[in-house]
């Protein structure tokens, strides 16, 4: 698509965009437009200018952080500390858990504008092992919650005695507009397969989780899931979005290497040699990628945000956490919305 304008000027307009439906619009537009929304410096642009959040969510407990490249919103301080996260959108919208002394409650919430709701629980009976949340639509708000749980007895295909022991997982949606959950097709795991820590990811309607063996592909529109092969065998993985894709870093030794999917086929992407990150600390290790051009580290008590094309445009945060158990993406923009 030719607009007429100059690039300089289609950028400066795109970089002003204080919708995330928006500017996920525009990605669609044309090819140029997604290349410009995807090159490393107009995301904290667009922060600086618009007040959008992008970042991540640090959890260790009950305390919960909030860090950016953009230095403008690292005041962002909306979240509870009565709330634990258990899954993150992409729009801003969270899935939570508050624990009380008999039992815990389902929340919904949009911690930008300090909006939440209580949903129904589901069924408790079982230990979570993954949650994650997909907004579907946003005028109105729709969305959906999968919560897969798990059964701890092992079981065994009656019908063939001499086939593997799994492990049965149950497996809920929560749907925004019918606001029931409803049990599908469980998943089973083979006896020594086992969910990677969580989160998971969302592309599209579908959301992504690693196992000891496979990524797992969940569609919440069709509520049907499907086994995809790692890049790697024998190698360290950690699951990423990369450009509106899903991702994958694999660490051999020193060499990091990122995939993506394009037609259900990895192909490769960026190579990194992990000894650029020990002039922060021997210690740091990927948590994620912000972007094609920045890399999202954890150190102790710090994290940073390291540039791959300007390594004098690194940041660095210092935590009061030693550690976070949990990293989840966050944007936000400050668009009201009816939970």
């Amino acid at each position: 698509m030719d607009s007429g304008l100059p690039s300089h000027i289609e950028y400066q307009i795109l970089s002003r965009i204080t919708s995330l439906q928006t500017l996920d619009t525009c990605k669609v537009v044309c090819k140029e437009w997604k290349n410009m929304i995807y090159e490393p410096y107009f995301m904290p642009e667009l922060c600086q200018k618009t007040g959008i959040f992008s970042g991540y969510l640090l959890q260790e407990g009950e305390q919960t952080s909030f860090v950016s490249p953009d230095r403008s919103n690292s005041s962002f301080n909306g979240f509870p500390k009565d709330k634990k996260i258990l899954a993150s959108s992409k729009q801003g919208i969270l899935c939570c858990v508050k624990s009380g002394w008999k039992n815990e409650r389902y929340f919904v919430g949009k911690p930008a504008i300090r909006q939440w709701r209580s949903i129904p629980n589901p069924k408790l009976r079982y230990w979570t092992e993954m949650v994650g949340i997909v907004v579907l639509g946003s005028n109105p708000l729709h969305y959906k919650i999968l919560r897969l749980s798990r059964d701890t007895r092992p079981h065994i295909n009656m019908m063939k005695p001499s086939s593997p022991i799994y492990h049965s997982h149950r497996c809920e949606i929560f749907d925004s507009k019918t606001w029931k959950w409803k049990q599908c097709t469980d998943l089973h795991l083979q006896q020594g397969e086992v969910f990677d820590p969580p989160p998971c990811i969302s592309v599209g309607s579908k959301l992504y989780c690693l196992t000891t063996n496979n990524l797992l592909s969940f569609d919440v529109e069709t509520e049907s899931y499907m086994r995809l092969p790692l890049p790697k065998d024998d190698c360290n993985c950690r699951l990423v979005e990369y450009e509106g894709r899903v991702g994958i870093l694999t660490l051999v030794v020193d060499l990091m290497e990122l995939w993506f999917m394009k037609d259900l086929k990895w192909m490769k992407g960026i190579q990194l040699n992990r000894r650029e990150f020990d002039k922060y600390s021997a210690s740091s290790i990927i948590r994620g990628m912000y972007n094609s051009g920045i890399v999202f580290l954890e150190g102790i008590y710090e994290v940073v945000f390291h540039n791959l094309q300007d390594q004098k445009s690194s940041r660095k945060v210092n935590l009061d956490m030693l550690f976070m158990s949990t990293v989840f993406e966050f944007r936000s923009d400050s668009e009201q919305v009816q939970l």
